[in-house]
């Protein structure tokens, strides 16, 4: 199939109002004295702790969008507690502390949507790509079984605060932010189409929990 023949969605917990806000003002703030690929804005890059990310048949997306509304029915409220700020190369994340509630929630969703991919794997995550050379064996096994690396046992809820364009600006600005928000409730879960970089370009439909 070619390309145009799939896309990829991110199931993804829904931050409440008060984290998006502070998320994107942070967000732009730093966007404004650094180069950055993107910075979130509410429009075209979300706010969003991703519960997986895979890339689909086109022809899978109604199913996909069916399921994530069977699934918000049996998922209750959830805690969400901040853990620390990451760096993954050039973009800034804010970590949340893996729960057995997020952990048992991300293991559920996996295992309703990935029949969805029926077997497609993107070709990012195939044998053979650069991508996939430097990939560890747990994340390998995840491309194969699951067609995304950063799932399961090496799972970790975050929210992608900015994508900078240097890594060294990323490194530097590191130690000096902070998180004013050590606790929140997830009230909803949503479908973002996914772009470059894992932005959430634009909400397909969200979901409230029970």
């Amino acid at each position: 199939m070619s390309e145009s023949k799939f896309i990829r969605l991110n199931v993804a917990f829904k931050p409440p109002e008060n984290v998006v806000k502070k998320a994107i003002a942070m967000s732009q703030q730093i966007g404004r004295n650094y180069k950055a690929d993107f910075a979130l804005d509410g429009v075209n890059f979300h706010p969003h702790i991703t519960i997986y990310q895979p890339e689909y048949p086109v022809s899978s997306f109604d199913e996909v969008v069916e399921m994530a509304g069977k699934v918000a029915d049996k998922i209750a409220k959830t805690p969400f507690a901040f853990e620390k700020f990451d760096r993954h190369k050039s973009s800034l994340d804010i970590t949340f502390k893996l729960t057995l509630q997020i952990k048992d929630i991300h293991e559920l969703v996996v295992k309703k949507f990935n029949p969805l991919r029926k077997e497609h794997q993107r070709k990012k995550f195939q044998p053979g790509s650069a991508f996939y050379k430097n990939l560890s064996s747990a994340q390998k096994e995840n491309c194969k079984k699951f067609g995304h690396p950063n799932i399961m046992k090496v799972y970790k809820p975050h929210l992608t605060l900015i994508r900078l364009t240097y890594q060294s600006s990323a490194k530097n600005l590191l130690p000096n932010l902070k998180w004013k928000i050590p606790k929140f409730i997830v009230k909803k879960i949503a479908v973002f189409k996914e772009g470059k970089h894992g932005i959430c370009k634009e909400l397909v439909k969200e979901f409230s929990l029970k």
